[in-house]
């Protein structure tokens, strides 16, 4: 410790982690004058421990503080995802020091769903009614944060029809590359068996939603040859089932899902 002034210099409060990366606590000081201080003293601290890289989370009830920490070399990195209130930043002790990416995949789910007459759930999105009205595709969309596919796929159906699926498995995906915010993407299309017939499409976003005979589909001109691909897959319930497999002790099995 040593004192600047009238204030008496303590390093931020921190966790290391085991590759020598040190993560700020966000309980930061407000006065930015301090703030500037501290941050200033603990990065000549860390690098003297051999600290390869600081992870600073700013709230946004401190976003004062940003301006000052960029000043101090740092960059931003993410937005955090445990509040989506908080900016993380990134500053490097050490040149070759390693910064991981953040995130940079999206995943959608897509139900093929059947039911007892052979016929598979179609739906045209409220945005395509005008240009494309005949672009007939499977129900589905954007998995939540640490939602299950199995789970995702199941809710998807059912806001976007009033029709409650059962799970069978994955048919296959496609990974595409100009996702949304430049992301990568990865879209899985999942065999469902229809629990209900009814359908009660979502207005906000569907425009068509209907039963159609397997073939009427296959035979239809304006779906596009990857969906009539994974119908054809799906018809031969060659699909990845949930699995159990034992994974590593310190993981609950309610963290993650197999498929085999």
């Amino acid at each position: 410790m040593i004192v600047i002034g009238s204030e008496l210099m303590t390093v931020l409060a921190a966790k290391i982690n085991r590759y020598r990366g040190c993560w700020v606590t966000p309980k930061l000081p407000a006065e930015p004058a301090v703030f500037s201080q501290r941050l200033y003293y603990s990065l000549q601290v860390w690098q003297q421990q051999g600290i390869k890289v600081v992870w600073l989370t700013i709230p946004s009830y401190l976003s004062s503080l940003i301006a000052i920490a960029v000043k101090q070399g740092f960059d931003f990195h993410h937005v955090s995802h445990t509040d989506g209130k908080s900016l993380v930043l990134t500053r490097r002790l050490q040149t070759d020091a390693v910064i991981p990416e953040f995130a940079n995949h999206r995943i959608g789910v897509g139900g093929i769903v059947f039911n007892n007459s052979g016929q598979v759930l179609t739906v045209v999105e409220k945005h395509d009614m005008q240009r494309r009205p005949g672009h007939f595709k499977f129900p589905g969309g954007a998995v939540d944060r640490h939602e299950m596919l199995r789970d995702a796929v199941v809710r998807e159906v059912y806001e976007e029809t009033g029709i409650r699926g059962k799970f069978n498995g994955i048919v296959g995906f496609r990974h595409y590359h100009k996702g949304q915010f430049g992301t990568s993407d990865f879209y899985f299309l999942c065999h469902l068996t229809a629990l209900s017939t009814a359908i009660a499409p979502c207005p906000e976003e569907i425009g068509i939603a209907q039963w159609m005979h397997v073939d009427d589909y296959l035979t239809t001109e304006s779906v596009i040859g990857f969906n009539k691909a994974m119908l054809k897959a799906a018809l031969s319930k060659q699909y990845l089932t949930t699995t159990e497999v034992e994974m590593i002790v310190s993981i609950s099995p309610e963290e993650y899902e197999v498929f085999l």
